[in-house]
């Protein structure tokens, strides 16, 4: 059974401080999750498709802006993870291996690039000021000069070039 799109409403009985999800066809969340098999494997999924929670007890998921389907253990691919990565996506019938276009993978390679560019950034700072104020210690100096050295090697990736970037290396924190 597939329960598509639950979102928060509002039942006339309802308990203070308890939040109620329906879905689209007007079922009502705690009511759906009751009747769920227990032998079946319950997973949340976007409007896309990407899987976001899975637990063979409805109890553990909150599915609000997701769609909720259970599928067979015979069903459930080998390889499916237990914890969830994003890389999956229930197709309206089965759970397959999301494709990840190339756009994808060039936007995690610039997020990746950018938050290792702001721990250097966090790691410059500190050993710039003390360089400054000529308080720094040979090994501070050592350390700014690698650090500035990986943010001129990250600043110089070609994102289109993902998946086949070669990453420089951190430098050793003392």
């Amino acid at each position: 059974m597939i329960y598509k799109n639950f979102t928060i409403y509002n039942p006339e009985y309802a308990v203070s401080g308890v939040a109620y999800l329906q879905s689209e066809d007007g079922q009502d969340w705690y009511e759906v999750r009751d009747s769920l098999s227990d032998t079946k494997l319950k997973i949340a999924y976007q409007a896309d498709g990407v899987i976001r929670m899975q637990s063979y007890n409805g109890v553990e998921l909150y599915p609000e802006n997701l769609s909720v389907a259970e599928i067979s253990k015979r069903d459930v691919p080998k390889n499916f993870p237990e914890r969830l990565d994003g890389n999956w996506i229930f197709d309206g019938k089965k759970i397959v291996p999301r494709v990840i276009t190339a756009q994808e993978v060039i936007d995690q390679a610039e997020e990746r690039r950018a938050e290792l560019m702001g721990i250097a950034n966090q790691k410059i700072a500190p050993l710039q000021d003390a360089i400054d104020l000529d308080m720094s210690t040979d090994e501070e100096r050592a350390l700014l000069t690698g650090w500035k050295k990986f943010r001129v090697e990250l600043n110089r990736i070609d994102t289109n070039a993902a998946p086949d970037i070669d990453w420089p290396e951190v430098p050793d924190v003392a």
